[in-house]
């Protein structure tokens, strides 16, 4: 997994606009979960910027917040709202609680704070420790990208959106039986998140000739590994795919890599096309190992592919 940080506070402070530029900024370049360990009131321009994530298949997650009241963008129907529990497993007293919470995660306590990236005015700005929402939602979203790496995604027959329903599912039970206003489905459970049976989508790959044309496709095996055989160019390409939606098509939503390229710069967003995929002169049928990474991005109105 490749973390995108996004810097959107200035001396603590920060709108409703940047916020809402950002979350469109990490969809258009390449990001398919955000975590968002923030919380705020209500504004159009987020909801928006929410609502294009979540066509975009982007899975949004939050801090319930830490005030006494509902808060901004866990509140909105499109985001996983997280609250904290305490290292006995208890509701934090700060957590926020309510009818859209989802899941709740370690937050820590101001006896028992959570290991966290902070900041010092002292060089050598390291980790420090806290407690918070803030805290706990990057379990979730941490959890969540170990499922999207494993071919986890996109939705289940039922239309919902399988990486939320595998943390639903999967979570232990606190507090009253079943879902409650205090800890949601419950604390997130990342072994049997990791072995739930469901459906995973493959990774594909794609022996393409210069001009684009698919000669062979192969699924990748768990190490890495694919088998083609009858290939008789001299001069190939290769895409990777991982069809999110399992439509067998490439489209929105989809996760796209092609050897040899990386991205563009990071000001714009990347536009995936055949001539950015590097040549290959020798290419030799039977199972065969890709030892260069490939870096995948989503495929969207601002990507194509």
């Amino acid at each position: 997994c490749t973390i995108m940080p996004i810097k959107i506070f200035e001396a603590g402070e920060t709108t409703a606009g940047i916020l809402a530029s950002s979350i469109i900024f990490a969809v258009d370049h390449g990001a398919k979960i955000i975590n968002m360990s923030l919380a705020g009131g209500d504004a159009d321009v987020v909801a928006a910027a929410v609502k294009y994530a979540k066509e975009n298949e982007v899975l949004m997650i939050a801090a319930s917040g830490n005030k006494p009241y509902q808060r901004y963008p866990a509140l909105y129907d499109e985001v996983i709202s997280v609250g904290a529990v305490d290292n006995d497993m208890r509701w934090a007293s700060y957590s926020n609680y309510g009818v859209y919470l989802d899941l709740v995660a370690p937050g820590g306590s101001s006896s028992a704070q959570i290991l966290s990236t902070g900041y010092s005015t002292d060089e050598g700005n390291t980790y420090s420790y806290m407690q918070g929402t803030s805290m706990a939602a990057p379990h979730v979203t941490g959890l969540a990208a170990l499922l999207m790496a494993q071919g986890y995604a996109g939705r289940d027959s039922s239309g919902e959106e399988i990486i939320r329903k595998i943390l639903r599912e999967t979570a232990l039970d606190l507090g009253e039986p079943g879902w409650d206003q205090y800890y949601g489905y419950g604390l997130i459970q990342a072994f049997d998140a990791l072995n739930f049976n469901e459906e995973r989508r493959p990774l594909l790959i794609q022996i393409l000739s210069t001009s684009g044309q698919v000669l062979k496709e192969a699924e990748v095996e768990g190490n890495g590994s694919f088998y083609v055989n009858g290939l008789t160019e001299n001069h190939i390409k290769i895409r990777i795919w991982r069809d999110f939606n399992g439509n067998k098509e490439i489209d929105k939503g989809d996760l796209l890599g092609y050897y040899g390229f990386s991205g563009s710069g990071a000001t714009t967003a990347w536009h995936p096309t055949i001539d950015n995929a590097e040549t290959l002169s020798f290419f030799s049928s039977g199972h065969n190992e890709l030892e260069t990474p490939i870096q995948f991005f989503p495929v969207n109105e601002s990507s194509g592919y």
